[in-house]
């Protein structure tokens, strides 16, 4: 097996810093199973399916939105509780971050609501989280390119104005500003204290695999905490995954360009 690189434990943090991954040419990965996942470009669009038909019948295409330029993959989330799961993407050339709002079933097939949360360079993936756990759903965008920085878009506090661009406030990260050309980040759990723990990758120069964490109050951006676990060459994807199914979530993750060019699977303890 190998490993990526050691560091001690975050002071409170429940997650260890320790990566296993196939033999390096990752021919069948004795000992781990892993799934390799990867990214794609996606334009803004939305399938129906019909239950009979050939498969151009049974798969249609309805954008609900094409007035920007190069949306770069999508996250669901219901950030307003009708139940039906809302989305957000970063749409790289067109340098805006967006969020749409599920219309619901019967206008479902026409462009979404939608409100830019904030325009940033080169968003190369966005998320859906509350991250100051007010109730209302924020935005993390990763930025590659020249920008190179991870940005919070902090919803408004009155959900009546969540759909008005000019109630957003867009604020940089500072221990990732100008760092590393960061790709994704998702969130892990942590019920036991009030920080949120993330995890974000990114790909070279200087690309790795690392732990954010926040303080009492996330809010307080210049307080956040980094912790570089592993050397990356291109993080493709990162997914929460109870892969040896104890009950807490581990992270899968696949390097296209590292010297370990497979899945990486992160353990928590």
């Amino acid at each position: 097996m190998l490993k990526g690189n050691r560091s001690s434990p975050m002071n409170h943090s429940p997650w260890q810093s320790r990566f296993a991954a196939p033999k390096a040419n990752c021919p069948s990965g004795q000992g781990i199973r892993w799934r390799a996942t990867c990214s794609c470009w996606l334009t803004m669009i939305w399938f129906s399916s019909q239950a009979a038909g050939t498969l151009e019948a049974a798969w249609q295409r309805h954008t609900i939105d094409s007035s920007s330029r190069g949306a770069d993959g999508v996250k669901l989330a219901d950030v307003n509780g009708d139940g039906l799961l809302d989305i957000t993407t970063g749409w790289e050339e067109g340098s805006q971050v967006r969020v749409y709002l599920h219309p619901g079933h019967k206008k479902v097939h026409r462009p979404w609501p939608k409100v830019t949360v904030g325009q940033v360079h080169s968003p190369e993936d966005a998320i859906l989280t509350d991250i100051d756990r007010d109730g209302n759903w924020d935005v993390i965008s990763s930025c590659e390119g020249k920008t190179r920085t991870i940005f919070v878009h902090w919803a408004p506090p009155k959900t009546s104005d969540y759909l008005h661009p000019s109630h957003w406030e867009t604020q940089s990260l500072p221990i990732t500003t100008g760092k590393e050309p960061w790709m994704f980040v998702i969130q892990l759990p942590n019920a036991q204290t009030r920080e949120a723990y993330f995890i974000a990758g990114s790909k070279n120069p200087n690309g790795s695999i690392s732990l954010l964490s926040t303080t009492e109050n996330p809010r307080k951006l210049q307080h956040w905490r980094s912790r570089r676990l592993y050397d990356a060459g291109w993080i493709m994807s990162l997914r929460p995954f109870d892969m040896d199914l104890d009950g807490d979530l581990d992270v899968l993750a696949s390097d296209r360009n590292g010297p370990k060019r497979c899945a990486l699977v992160r353990e928590s303890r």
